[in-house]
């Protein structure tokens, strides 16, 4: 299956988001500044062979998750929570070929704010996979939402079918529904919002993407 998802994710990119956190100094931080392990005192718990537990505090924020030895990479979500103030943020890390920042929820005062987010969320629905996708705002306007996907048996072992469906747009995010038939038990996916940001003559174009599965 993981080698499925790469297949119709080759080009697949992971865009860095941006967000301004309050704090004493009133300076603006980027996710990658900090989820940095350098920035903070570390102190490792190893709970078995290839796997270790990852405790990290400075002095605005702690830093906690999973990360495999043997690649160095982080695993499944980890959480980022202020010292000073009520607000987190989580990150869904997946490794394919390289660590990828898969999903990332910003927490303000405790409520989480999907406007500054990059998360889904999945239900079953009348024998549906429904997905709803939410994407950060910004100057980029959405023009189109896809979801290129991939259903496979697990419990055979096999791919199935694969395909590509068009999100509808409902208030702010975007809803895909996979109808799954008989025998079929695994949706497997990349999820691509295109945007675009135009200036005077110039227009910038972007593809901001999620792995998904389900």
């Amino acid at each position: 299956m993981v080698n499925n998802l790469k297949n119709i994710t080759s080009l697949a990119s992971i865009s860095l988001l941006m967000f301004s956190c309050k704090n004493p100094e009133q300076k603006s931080l980027n996710i990658l500044e900090l989820s940095d392990l350098q920035n903070y005192k570390i102190k490792e718990i190893k709970l078995n062979d290839t796997v270790v537990k990852i405790y990290g505090k400075n002095s605005e924020y702690t830093i906690e998750g999973l990360m495999d030895r043997r690649n160095h990479s982080r695993q499944k979500w980890w959480n980022i929570k202020s010292r000073i103030n009520k607000n987190w943020f989580e990150i869904e890390y997946i490794f394919l070929d390289k660590q990828l920042e898969n999903q990332v929820k910003l927490y303000n005062n405790g409520i989480l704010d999907k406007r500054a987010s990059k998360f889904y969320n999945k239900s079953i629905n009348k024998g549906n996979r429904q997905f709803d996708f939410y994407f950060p705002v910004s100057e980029y306007i959405i023009n189109n939402v896809e979801l290129d996907y991939v259903i496979s048996d697990t419990i055979a072992r096999k791919k199935l079918r694969e395909g590509t469906v068009k999100c509808e747009k409902i208030n702010d995010h975007y809803r895909c529904n996979i109808f799954l038939k008989k025998g079929e038990n695994s949706v497997m996916g990349v999820v691509t919002a295109f945007s675009e940001f135009k200036e005077r003559d110039s227009i910038s174009l972007a593809a901001d993407r999620m792995f998904i599965k389900f």
